[in-house]
């Protein structure tokens, strides 16, 4: 089977669209799957990214979005026209892209290149956000009018996604993955302790988010006074940037929260393993969610999670098995939650084994691999 994956957020960017195309490229290729990723990325590439091992075939088409701000998803578009113009002179099987916007724009312009299906996974949190403030979702249904199958990464992403399908489009729920051979539970290193600036006495809370106002970090920071006050020796490390990092810094300094939290900044995906292991839990103070890649990475360390019950987040956080789950826009709930599992390092360490063996079972990258070969498969046959 050829696939090709087109995706405007790829390797080596942070965040979940990005790292979903790249682990789901090199599994498809593992199951013996032709693979392209025409993969857009603003961060420099640095190293040469890890080529899959398996029967297929793999290509990668890195295209640097450049210039101002204001200008990237142009220079993006310009290159990638370009790009997909020579690979429509190839067949395919498979054409699926990751974003509404500008893949989806980009794609539902021209009908090339060819392929007997094309496939949507519908990431975008803006979708939810859009249904949910009555606004009509119809530049969505226009991105996707030409495709043949939309996979939701969660239940309720692939329930919002019927109101801008067509008929004989179908619909699909297929997880997020994890790599669960990069991150694995083990005990902290001294570097674990240096990258986040903390000390092996602490008891380490993180929160691996993009500072973006749905992300909710607001909110964690309002909670943290009451949290430290019954555990003075927990620190917040906030992994992450983005447009509301100096909102959060001010905020922090309003609430005097002084050294309980640190604001860490961006981390390499292969640095968050070994940061992960000093953590007591990880936090996901969301206030929309699609899926947090986040969250799964912190449950395949076996760090439990607190996280709220919006979105994606219940997929995997199972009250008392895997984390716990607590209400959105709320710093009390948040407080209380962090609390229950801070009282009770028994309980905590119950949830760090059951958190990695329902990982195992449910989130692999062959697991999802093999459900979205299924799918094209599905659709081609129809």
């Amino acid at each position: 089977m050829k696939v090709l994956l087109f995706s405007a957020d790829y390797w080596p960017d942070p965040g979940g669209i990005a790292a979903h195309v790249y682990y789901l490229s090199r599994a498809l290729t593992k199951a013996g799957a032709e693979v392209t990723v025409v993969g857009g990325h603003l961060a420099p590439l640095l190293h040469p990214s890890d080529k899959p091992q398996g029967p297929g075939t793999f290509r990668e088409i890195l295209i640097q979005r450049k210039g101002p701000r204001f200008l990237r998803g142009l220079w993006f578009l310009l290159r990638a026209w370009k790009v997909l113009h020579e690979l429509a002179k190839e067949e395919w099987d498979v054409i699926h892209y990751h974003n509404f916007l500008p893949d989806g724009l980009l794609l539902g312009i021209f009908n090339w290149p060819y392929a007997k299906v094309r496939v949507m996974t519908n990431h975008s949190d803006v979708l939810l956000k859009t249904i949910d403030r009555g606004k009509s979702p119809r530049v969505f249904r226009w991105v996707v009018r030409q495709v043949n199958g939309i996979i939701g990464p969660s239940p309720e992403l692939r329930d919002k996604s019927d109101v801008i399908r067509k008929s004989g489009q179908i619909l699909t729920y297929i997880p997020n993955g994890v790599d669960i051979q990069r991150f694995v539970p083990g005990a902290p290193t001294k570097d674990s302790y240096e990258l986040l600036g903390v000390s092996p006495e602490q008891k380490v809370i993180l929160a691996v988010r993009r500072h973006d106002p749905k992300c909710g970090l607001h909110y964690l920071l309002q909670a943290i006074p009451k949290v430290v006050e019954r555990h003075p020796n927990t620190v917040f490390c906030l992994i992450g940037d983005g447009e509301q990092t100096g909102a959060l810094k001010r905020l922090a300094n309003e609430l005097k929260l002084g050294d309980s939290v640190k604001f860490v900044g961006r981390m390499s995906h292969e640095k968050l393993p070994i940061v992960l292991r000093a953590a007591y839990c990880s936090v996901l103070p969301s206030i929309y969610e699609a899926v947090s890649l986040a969250g799964l990475e912190s449950l395949s360390c076996g760090i439990p999670v607190v996280g709220t019950n919006v979105g994606g987040i219940p997929e995997f956080i199972k009250p008392y098995q895997t984390g716990l789950l607590v209400e959105p826009n709320s710093p009390e709930s948040l407080a209380n939650g962090l609390i229950f599992l801070l009282d009770r390092p028994e309980e905590r360490d119950k949830m760090s084994f059951m958190a990695r063996q329902f990982v195992l079972s449910t989130f692999s990258w062959d697991a999802v691999a093999q459900k979205t070969m299924s799918f094209y498969q599905s659709l081609i046959q129809s």
